[in-house]
């Protein structure tokens, strides 16, 4: 009887590796050697499904940040390239540090433009609450400012608010993986889920650039003029160095006249453009771009998040509908405890700290 009983616990028991899946429905084909799934009739590539198809898993042989530019690219877009990676062998550990990269460069971006303000107004003055007026238009309830001041003191502390907005940046890199969790799966395929979950956040990184383009289209054009000509130049000269260490012989300084004929051509272009916007005026251009970045930048994540989080629980377009709510109300939650909440407790335990000194 206790041998029986041993036997249906190894056959209830999950398996330790799933072997290959189906791509498209998730039918286990360990038993199954043919071409085709005899559930779905999906064609079976056996060797393209034995290898991750991220770039990243194999920035060692094409260089990392080759290795991240494409698979930031590849993941935003949502190529066909990766529909199949869940029935694929993924690194957990690459996939990580993959988000990691991308949480710091959120982080960075934020801090950037806090350090931004706070040099602008000489201090952290625009973090302080001040007293209602007497006579202002808009009357402030009492209670509304009493709960304003604990805020405004733990935020007008130099470590607060640098530390929350790094916080944020890999909150909001990171928090997508909750889509991803399943349960009832095996290891194997619990990793697998895991590891794609930490590739969805590329296409968060268009926020840093979104970001970057909203602020340009707001400088002077005695700054924003250099400032957009550098940075083509800078783009170009990489990419003429990458041409020179690989190219050889004619093809390299062929190429390399090439990039710097082209490299003028843009820097020529965007000086006549930046121009032209403030010699007609730019603020209806301004104000469509930030809407357009604004529903891209937001937008982008989170359809994308709910399709890999479809695509791993092999469902429908209809999953994905209740996943983007869902998304968007974790993003809200970190917003408001790292950049409300929290800053309100240290300032209020600050507030209790002085007045007893």
């Amino acid at each position: 009887m206790g041998e029986l009983s041993q036997e249906v616990e190894k056959l209830n028991a999950p398996a330790i590796d799933d072997g290959l899946l189906c791509p498209k429905c998730g039918y286990d084909m360990r038993i199954d050697t043919g071409e085709r799934c005899s559930e779905c009739g999906e064609i079976i590539d056996r060797a393209a499904l034995a290898v991750s198809g991220f770039p990243w898993a194999h920035r060692r042989t094409i260089g990392r940040i080759a290795g991240y530019l494409k698979t930031f690219w590849l993941v935003s877009i949502g190529s066909r390239r990766l529909k199949n990676e869940a029935s694929k062998p993924q690194d957990l550990g690459a996939a990580r540090v993959f988000a990691w990269i991308n949480g710091t460069l959120m982080a960075t971006v934020f801090i950037g433009i806090f350090i931004s303000a706070a040099v602008e107004s000489r201090g952290l003055s625009f973090m302080a609450v001040h007293p209602p007026e007497l006579f202002a238009r808009v009357k402030t309830s009492r209670w509304v400012h009493d709960l304003q001041v604990p805020w405004s003191s733990g935020t007008t502390l130099w470590p607060v608010m640098p530390l929350m907005l790094v916080g944020l940046g890999f909150y909001l890199t990171g928090v997508q993986r909750r889509l991803f969790r399943v349960a009832e799966l095996s290891t194997t395929r619990r990793e697998r889920a895991e590891a794609i979950g930490w590739y969805a956040s590329a296409p968060l990184v268009w926020w840093p650039l979104a970001l970057g383009v909203i602020t340009i289209m707001y400088l002077p054009t005695g700054v924003s003029t250099p400032l957009v000509q550098g940075i083509i130049a800078i783009l170009f000269l990489l990419m003429m160095a990458r041409v020179w260490l690989v190219g050889s012989g004619w093809r390299r300084m062929l190429w390399v006249g090439l990039l710097a004929m082209l490299g003028s051509g843009c820097m020529f272009l965007a000086w006549l453009g930046i121009e032209a916007a403030e010699l007609y005026g730019r603020h209806p251009a301004r104000i469509s771009v930030v809407w357009a970045l604004g529903v891209v930048g937001v937008g982008l994540p989170l359809l994308r998040c709910a399709q890999w989080s479809a695509r791993v629980k092999h469902r429908g377009g209809e999953y994905m509908m209740l996943d983007i709510p869902y998304l968007l109300g974790l993003w809200l939650v970190g917003i408001v405890v790292l950049l409300g909440v929290l800053p309100w407790c240290i300032g209020f335990v600050w507030l209790v700290i002085d007045s007893f000194l």
